[in-house]
């Protein structure tokens, strides 16, 4: 049925948008736990840390966009597997 390829559609941008958020906060995380080799290294990673919470602003609006996504596939009685469930 084709309203059945476009929820499974949905599902797969879902979760595709899920990962590219914890991505970016995997990176996030990364590199403010990088051991700097020197000063340049360690100033370079302070002003990253400066930037983070603008960068986390940005995500928020990812969050927000993907759990409206999430709220339509729940309104479709659309499941998951229990592995793509835990990353909801």
């Amino acid at each position: 049925m084709i309203a059945e390829q476009e929820i499974e559609l949905i599902a797969k941008m879902a979760k595709r948008m899920a990962n590219s958020t914890i991505d970016s906060f995997y990176k996030i995380n990364d590199k403010i736990n990088s051991i700097p080799n020197n000063i340049e290294e360690l100033s370079q990673i302070r002003d990253f840390m400066q930037s983070v919470p603008s960068e986390i602003e940005k995500l928020d609006v990812s969050i927000k966009q993907g759990m409206s996504v999430y709220q339509i596939l729940e309104e479709f009685k659309y499941t998951f597997a229990e592995e793509d469930d835990y990353d909801k």
